[in-house]
């Protein structure tokens, strides 16, 4: 079972259409409260119940995205945008990956952090789930073709 999210901190109108129609069970989470809710609201979703499919709002989905993902036995898939094969824009993670990976492991490698409870500010969560993913010996991501379009931010 794929956990769709779709994380947003402000209005991407073709972003929000293309995720409402073709995964429109996509849970949509805000993230403006802070330079830190993007990693408060996905760490909360870390869990390893299901594979969680991170849908972020600069991110124009298409229809092969899902039927790819629900297909692919990976652990770690993405699909690439403005040329990048390993930011966050759309992203598959196993829940088996994230039962080897937690989100603890994740926040102890935060490069620019909270001064108050560690969590990793929005600008750079791609880096640390880098780092602890290879550390648990996941080399690369499964990359899933066409790319998505990349919207300016």
């Amino acid at each position: 079972m794929i956990r769709p999210v779709y994380f947003h901190y402000a209005d991407h109108m073709p972003s929000y259409l293309a995720v409402t129609r073709l995964i429109p069970h996509a849970e949509h989470v805000g993230t403006s409260a802070s330079s830190y809710a993007y990693w408060d609201e996905l760490e909360k979703r870390w869990d390893g119940s299901a594979d969680l499919l991170i849908l972020e709002q600069h991110i124009v989905v298409h229809d092969e995205v899902l039927p790819q993902l629900e297909a692919c036995p990976g652990d770690w898939c993405v699909f690439p945008f403005g040329g990048q094969r390993h930011g966050l824009g759309c992203t598959r993670f196993s829940a088996a990956l994230q039962r080897q990976v937690p989100a603890a492991a994740i926040r102890a490698r935060a490069r620019r952090q909270c001064p108050h409870c560690g969590a990793p500010h929005f600008a750079f969560i791609d880096g640390p789930i880098l780092d602890a993913l290879r550390a648990a010996g996941y080399e690369e991501p499964c990359i899933h073709a066409p790319s998505v379009d990349h919207l300016p931010a």
